[in-house]
């Protein structure tokens, strides 16, 4: 594993393990056994690794997406597998939250903002290619049903994951059928 693969599964389990906030980039290094040079050489800065942090989880638990045929069943699968990083991980969804938003608030949303287009994008393409009338305004709804429900599912105990990601499920087909 190089260095920087392993910052970021260092970060990674650091993240998830305690409030983001409250990791420090000594510790990231520690965790990583490398210098801080080396953890900043990397990634310039906290925020940077932040970001990057977010990317390489999505990528880590989503890159099968791309794998897949693009058809209704792969949004099935989307949904279950989102639904399922939200239930079993929290903590990673409470480290996206985070970072989006900083962002936010410092009103540079630029990273943010090219993460979300390209799901955007891919999820979009999806749509078309299934013949869905307004596949763009479709996958902006699908895509904020799921960021509400991981929203949700931080801060209301005992949601039925599986049941809301039936119901999203019944949305996508229905879209899909018009």
């Amino acid at each position: 594993m190089d260095a920087r693969v392993a910052i970021l599964e260092a970060a990674l389990r650091l993240y998830t393990s305690k409030p983001p906030h409250a990791v420090t980039m000594d510790e990231v290094a520690r965790e990583a056994g490398v210098s801080k040079g080396t953890v900043f050489y990397h990634f310039g800065s906290k925020d940077g690794l932040e970001k990057e942090l977010v990317r390489y989880s999505v990528e880590k638990y989503f890159s099968w997406v791309f794998e897949e045929s693009r058809d209704e069943e792969v949004l099935e699968r989307i949904v279950r597998e989102s639904l399922r990083v939200a239930r079993e991980n929290p903590k990673l969804t409470m480290l996206w939250y985070y970072v989006f938003e900083k962002e936010l608030f410092s009103g540079n949303t630029a990273f943010t903002k090219a993460l979300y287009d390209e799901m955007l994008g891919f999820i979009t393409g999806l749509f078309e290619e299934m013949g869905v009338k307004r596949p763009r305004e479709t996958a902006v709804v699908f895509m904020a049903m799921l960021d509400g429900v991981y929203v949700y599912s931080l801060f209301v105990p005992n949601l039925d994951l599986d049941e809301i990601g039936e119901v999203i499920i019944e949305f996508v087909k229905g879209r899909c059928r018009k």
